[in-house]
């Protein structure tokens, strides 16, 4: 994020663009996580400044290496996750193709960032391929165009993401929301790469977002660090802003180490659910978690878990190398 924003800001919006996606509840909780999402963000925030390096070069002076590192990119990226690291080249494109940079858009180094990206990512996916019959229907089908609609994941209602970030997004969002407007505006009005690319990227992962079915609140997280920047950029406009530089940016190393301690000595939650029955069942899991991580012998419990298809029923296991404990009254809909 940081280095993405120096390419058309200061120093200070763009640590303070830091700052904010540090300091997203949505960002932050799953970050903290085993996901992948936060793994492809990073992939699509490298594509995307690889672009901006080759959009800021005079015409004669590309570097191939940009352009390999894109593709490494994208490569990395599908392996860890679905296509959705594509869009990173949407990004870059349509960013060309805005400032009739016609040199970037037809390139014989497309096929380069082509290649690069298919030789990271097929091996894997042939190797599955040749070795399970049902990994395509699995993997391609109710995995990735699954989701698209919602006899096997679920769906929820369009306005799921808004909902999302006006219960989450604070207190950013009055901020995010007037610094992509500015970066709308400016879009239109100066032929500038980050600015025309920042635009692009809020407005499409924004969509696409929406094309699922089923909505979850982490397919938001490549959106962030976009609205991160604006953000910061809506910050430096405002009043606050020489406070903000006198103030926060020289002492956020301290009140980061006291915020995290704070959160460690209270042990605040940062995965909490909205299911009633799985907040029932947290205590005994933890104290099965516990109980097992106190013995010796005990490898590390397994959670293990039944009926995983909408609207069957749910039952939580552990696992260990001592006994099988299940759960009392874990049962719920997964689908809820």
């Amino acid at each position: 994020t940081y280095v993405i924003a120096r390419f058309r800001f200061s120093a200070a919006i763009a640590a303070t663009a830091g700052i904010i996606l540090a300091t997203t509840y949505t960002f932050l909780r799953h970050g903290v996580g085993v996901r992948l999402d936060p793994g492809v963000t990073f992939f699509i925030m490298a594509a995307i400044a690889c672009g901006l390096s080759i959009a800021r070069r005079p015409a004669g002076r590309l570097t191939l290496a940009l352009w390999v590192l894109m593709g490494v990119s994208w490569g990395l990226g599908m392996l860890i996750k679905s296509p959705i690291v594509l869009l990173a080249g949407v990004v870059t494109l349509g960013s060309f193709l805005w400032l009739r940079r016609w040199d970037l858009v037809v390139n014989w180094r497309w096929a380069v960032v082509v290649c690069v990206a298919l030789l990271i990512w097929a091996p894997w996916h042939v190797h599955q391929f040749m070795t399970r019959s049902d990994f395509a229907a699995i993997y391609f089908g109710r995995e990735m165009a699954g989701r698209l609609g919602n006899e096997q994941h679920g769906s929820e209602p369009i306005w799921f993401y808004l909902a999302q970030l006006i219960k989450y997004y604070w207190p950013w969002l009055p901020l995010a929301a007037a610094g992509a407007w500015l970066f709308l505006a400016k879009a239109w009005r100066q032929p500038e790469p980050t600015v025309r690319a920042l635009a692009l990227w809020i407005v499409l992962f924004f969509l696409t977002a929406h094309v699922a079915a089923r909505k979850y609140d982490r397919y938001l997280i490549p959106w962030y660090p976009a609205m991160a920047i604006a953000a910061a950029y809506a910050l430096s406009q405002t009043q606050l802003w020489a406070g903000w530089k006198r103030l926060v940016l020289p002492n956020v190393a301290a009140v980061s180490l006291v915020l995290l301690a704070t959160a460690e000595v209270l042990d605040i939650p940062m995965h909490r659910t909205d299911s009633p029955a799985v907040q029932s069942a947290a205590p005994t899991i933890r104290e099965e978690v516990l109980r097992a991580a106190r013995r010796d012998d005990a490898s590390p419990p397994v959670i293990y878990s039944t009926g995983l298809s909408p609207g069957s029923q749910c039952r939580l296991r552990f696992y260990t190398d001592a006994e099988v404990v299940e759960v009392p009254g874990a049962a719920f809909d997964w689908a809820g």
